[in-house]
């Protein structure tokens, strides 16, 4: 090991933690584990830096070559069970972007809800911008939150963003913007003939090939809209002409 970096101790946690707690440790910690995989980037001044986002609803910059000492530290959410930062986020090198899903009933969350993107400056982790979602639809056999939970895509100008309930989103990175969105969670007329409809965005971001995007819609774990959709999108530029 060259180096490590922990920002909690005592984070001792499992699943029965949520459920039975017939296994989970007596020393239990908050669940505000490191799930997004960190990003190695080089800010603008050709200096290497590491961007890592937390279930905690914190962003950390870290410097991989001094230690992995923390160069800032940025509250994007309030933090969650499977939240704050759950799967990924995404940099151009000169901003961080960051998804928030802030899911509710966890004891040691911080301020309100902040579901959505938000725009971070890489160098210092002082905000950009903000786009909170408000909620669309009720709770009934599933859950339903406007959470950027699944990885963000970005390009120099657009951030793809999917959300829990369903709605892909498309953002100016610049200024936060929306320039498109599309409720998936309705049926599909499909190319092999397989009934389909879309469900909850999570677990894969994005995928951009040329001048089209790709997405899955359908995600039934932790009570969420299942589906079976794989869908694919024509990409709009930066003017907002719709895909």
């Amino acid at each position: 090991m060259v180096w490590s970096n922990q920002t909690i101790s005592g984070d001792t946690w499992n699943g029965a933690c949520g459920s039975t707690n017939a296994n989970c440790p007596e020393e239990r910690g908050p669940d505000f584990d490191f799930g997004a995989p960190p990003i190695l980037t080089t800010l603008p001044n050709g200096k290497d830096i590491i961007l890592a986002g937390q279930k905690s609803g914190m962003v950390f910059g870290m410097d991989p070559d001094n230690g992995g000492k923390t160069i800032w530290s940025a509250r994007a959410g309030m933090g969650g069970y499977n939240g704050g930062i759950h799967w990924g986020m995404s940099s151009n090198g000169e901003t961080l972007f960051v998804g928030i899903a802030d899911t509710p009933g966890h004891h040691m969350t911080v301020g309100p809800p902040r579901h959505g993107v938000h725009a971070v400056d890489s160098v210092t982790g002082e905000p950009i911008w903000s786009m909170i979602e408000e909620k669309l639809c009720e709770e009934r056999e599933t859950r339903c939150f406007p959470s950027a939970s699944s990885p963000l895509t970005a390009t120099e100008e657009l951030v793809f963003a999917g959300s829990l309930d369903g709605t892909m989103r498309i953002y100016s990175a610049k200024t936060g913007a929306l320039i498109w969105g599309f409720d998936t969670l309705t049926e599909f007329d499909t190319v092999n003939g397989v009934p389909a409809s879309g469900g909850a965005i999570d677990s894969a971001g994005v995928v951009l090939i040329d001048n089209k995007f790709i997405v899955n819609s359908g995600y039934d774990k932790f009570r969420l809209q299942p589906g079976n959709a794989l869908l694919v999108f024509e990409a709009p530029d930066a003017t907002g002409d719709a895909p």
